[in-house]
Protein backbone atom coordinates (compact mmCIF):
# COMPACT_ATOMS: atom_id res chain seq x y z
CA UNK A 1 0.00 0.00 0.00
CA UNK A 2 1.51 3.36 -1.04
CA UNK A 3 1.99 5.99 1.63
CA UNK A 4 0.09 9.25 1.24
CA UNK A 5 3.21 11.39 0.88
CA UNK A 6 3.37 14.81 -0.77
CA UNK A 7 5.96 15.21 -3.52
CA UNK A 8 8.98 17.40 -2.82
CA UNK A 9 8.16 21.13 -2.97
CA UNK A 10 10.16 21.70 -6.16
CA UNK A 11 7.95 19.21 -8.08
CA UNK A 12 4.60 20.59 -6.90
CA UNK A 13 2.78 22.44 -9.68
CA UNK A 14 1.11 25.72 -8.73
CA UNK A 15 -2.67 25.79 -8.45
CA UNK A 16 -4.29 26.14 -11.87
CA UNK A 17 -6.99 28.61 -12.89
CA UNK A 18 -9.86 26.18 -12.27
CA UNK A 19 -8.58 25.39 -8.79
CA UNK A 20 -8.25 29.11 -8.06
CA UNK A 21 -11.79 29.65 -9.38
CA UNK A 22 -13.08 26.98 -6.98
CA UNK A 23 -11.27 28.69 -4.11
CA UNK A 24 -12.75 32.07 -5.10
CA UNK A 25 -16.27 30.62 -5.28
CA UNK A 26 -15.82 29.06 -1.85
CA UNK A 27 -14.57 32.36 -0.42
CA UNK A 28 -17.68 34.03 -1.83
CA UNK A 29 -19.80 31.67 0.25
CA UNK A 30 -20.74 28.95 -2.24
CA UNK A 31 -21.05 25.39 -0.93
CA UNK A 32 -18.86 22.65 -2.36
CA UNK A 33 -21.98 21.20 -3.98
CA UNK A 34 -22.78 24.52 -5.67
CA UNK A 35 -19.18 24.79 -6.87
CA UNK A 36 -19.22 21.31 -8.40
CA UNK A 37 -22.40 22.11 -10.30
CA UNK A 38 -21.25 25.55 -11.44
CA UNK A 39 -17.86 24.29 -12.59
CA UNK A 40 -19.16 20.94 -13.90
CA UNK A 41 -16.77 18.88 -11.79
CA UNK A 42 -17.19 16.15 -9.22
CA UNK A 43 -16.85 16.40 -5.47
CA UNK A 44 -14.00 13.89 -5.80
CA UNK A 45 -12.14 16.38 -8.01
CA UNK A 46 -12.45 19.05 -5.33
CA UNK A 47 -11.34 16.57 -2.67
CA UNK A 48 -8.22 15.88 -4.74
CA UNK A 49 -7.59 19.58 -5.33
CA UNK A 50 -7.82 20.24 -1.60
CA UNK A 51 -4.87 17.88 -1.04
CA UNK A 52 -2.61 20.32 -2.90
CA UNK A 53 0.01 21.63 -0.44
CA UNK A 54 -0.77 25.27 -1.27
CA UNK A 55 -4.57 24.95 -1.20
CA UNK A 56 -5.20 26.03 2.41
CA UNK A 57 -2.71 28.91 2.33
CA UNK A 58 -4.17 30.27 -0.91
CA UNK A 59 -7.71 29.84 0.44
CA UNK A 60 -6.85 31.77 3.62
CA UNK A 61 -5.14 34.53 1.66
CA UNK A 62 -8.06 34.90 -0.76
CA UNK A 63 -10.59 34.86 2.10
CA UNK A 64 -8.76 37.75 3.73
CA UNK A 65 -8.69 39.64 0.42
CA UNK A 66 -12.40 39.03 -0.09
CA UNK A 67 -13.25 40.23 3.43
CA UNK A 68 -11.18 43.41 2.92
CA UNK A 69 -12.93 44.07 -0.41
CA UNK A 70 -16.36 43.48 1.15
CA UNK A 71 -15.59 45.76 4.09
CA UNK A 72 -14.39 48.49 1.72
CA UNK A 73 -17.55 48.26 -0.41
CA UNK A 74 -19.73 48.22 2.70
CA UNK A 75 -17.94 51.23 4.19
CA UNK A 76 -18.44 53.19 0.96
CA UNK A 77 -22.17 52.42 1.11
CA UNK A 78 -22.65 53.63 4.68
CA UNK A 79 -23.36 57.31 3.90
CA UNK A 80 -26.10 56.34 1.43
CA UNK A 81 -27.49 53.77 3.85
CA UNK A 82 -27.57 56.31 6.69
CA UNK A 83 -29.31 58.86 4.46
CA UNK A 84 -31.94 56.33 3.34
CA UNK A 85 -32.41 55.15 6.92
CA UNK A 86 -32.99 58.75 8.01
CA UNK A 87 -35.67 59.07 5.33
CA UNK A 88 -37.37 55.89 6.56
CA UNK A 89 -37.34 57.10 10.17
CA UNK A 90 -39.26 60.18 9.02
CA UNK A 91 -41.62 58.19 6.81
CA UNK A 92 -45.30 59.10 6.83
CA UNK A 93 -46.03 55.42 7.36
CA UNK A 94 -45.91 54.72 11.08
CA UNK A 95 -45.07 51.05 10.45
CA UNK A 96 -42.08 51.91 8.24
CA UNK A 97 -40.84 54.55 10.67
CA UNK A 98 -41.09 52.12 13.61
CA UNK A 99 -39.21 49.39 11.70
CA UNK A 100 -36.47 51.90 10.89
CA UNK A 101 -36.21 52.90 14.55
CA UNK A 102 -36.20 49.24 15.63
CA UNK A 103 -33.41 48.39 13.20
CA UNK A 104 -31.33 51.36 14.37
CA UNK A 105 -31.82 50.30 17.98
CA UNK A 106 -30.96 46.65 17.24
CA UNK A 107 -27.78 47.69 15.42
CA UNK A 108 -26.80 49.96 18.30
CA UNK A 109 -27.34 47.17 20.83
CA UNK A 110 -25.28 44.78 18.69
CA UNK A 111 -22.41 47.30 18.47
CA UNK A 112 -22.46 47.90 22.23
CA UNK A 113 -22.46 44.14 22.90
CA UNK A 114 -19.52 43.62 20.54
CA UNK A 115 -17.57 46.39 22.26
CA UNK A 116 -18.38 44.95 25.68
CA UNK A 117 -17.28 41.50 24.51
CA UNK A 118 -13.98 42.92 23.22
CA UNK A 119 -13.41 44.64 26.56
CA UNK A 120 -14.18 41.45 28.50
CA UNK A 121 -11.82 39.46 26.29
CA UNK A 122 -9.04 42.00 26.88
CA UNK A 123 -9.65 41.83 30.64
CA UNK A 124 -9.49 38.04 30.54
CA UNK A 125 -6.26 38.15 28.54
CA UNK A 126 -4.76 40.49 31.11
CA UNK A 127 -5.82 38.19 33.96
CA UNK A 128 -4.27 35.20 32.19
CA UNK A 129 -1.03 37.16 31.68
CA UNK A 130 -0.97 38.06 35.38
CA UNK A 131 -1.62 34.45 36.42
CA UNK A 132 1.09 33.18 34.10
CA UNK A 133 3.52 35.76 35.52
CA UNK A 134 2.63 34.68 39.08
CA UNK A 135 3.09 31.03 38.14
CA UNK A 136 6.48 31.77 36.57
CA UNK A 137 7.53 33.68 39.71
CA UNK A 138 6.45 30.79 41.95
CA UNK A 139 8.44 28.32 39.86
CA UNK A 140 11.49 30.61 39.88
CA UNK A 141 11.26 31.25 43.62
Amino acid sequence: MAANVSPPAETVKPLNQRQLKAIDLRCEGHSWDQITKQMDITLRTIQNWRKHPEWEAVMEHRKKEWVKEYELRFTKMLPDVAKRHQQLVHSQSEAIAMRAVDSAHANHVRCVQQQETKSEVEELKEMVRMLLDQLAQQKAG
